[in-house]
């Protein structure tokens, strides 16, 4: 959700006016273009992964190329369930080949930590107060009298 939201704001970041009171008029179809772009993780639009078909832009609907065929509601439901499997299968492929690449390129950067008696470490302290942030709060004890030393 993170990523999404950083995404969010990067493409409203170039679309509003310089005082960002407009930014309301521009989300639908910043939403719309972020879910009609093929992502490179799945391969797809999300578009496409959650429907079916390709989503109608607006130059579709003014030259008529939107293809409806004569198909009754059976056939087009069956049609329509064949691709979602079919591109679900693929996505699932995709994030599998994605997972893969990314834990060898993790695992190749990753450096075993050691510890010796007598060496100095921050103790993670998770505690969370109440009124303050925890996406401000700085979970490791800093403090010269709060840094432990490793004991035998």
């Amino acid at each position: 959700m993170e990523s999404w939201h950083r995404v969010l704001n990067s493409l409203l970041a170039k679309v509003i006016d310089k005082t960002q009171k407009d930014w309301a008029k521009y989300i639908d179809y910043v939403v719309f273009c972020y879910n009609s772009t093929p992502h490179s993780v799945t391969g797809f639009a999300p578009h496409f992964i959650m429907t079916g078909q390709q989503p109608l832009w607006n130059v579709d609907l003014l030259l008529n190329n939107h293809n409806l065929a004569d198909q009754s509601i059976p056939e087009y439901t069956s049609a329509v369930i064949d691709r979602l499997l079919h591109a679900h299968a693929m996505v699932r492929d995709h994030l599998r080949a994605t997972a893969e690449h990314t834990s060898t390129w993790y695992n190749s950067k990753v450096r075993p930590a050691s510890f010796c008696v007598g060496d100095r470490v921050r103790v993670y302290n998770p505690r969370r107060f109440q009124g303050k942030s925890p996406k401000w709060q700085f979970f490791y004890n800093d403090t010269s009298s709060d840094v432990w030393m490793i004991r035998a």
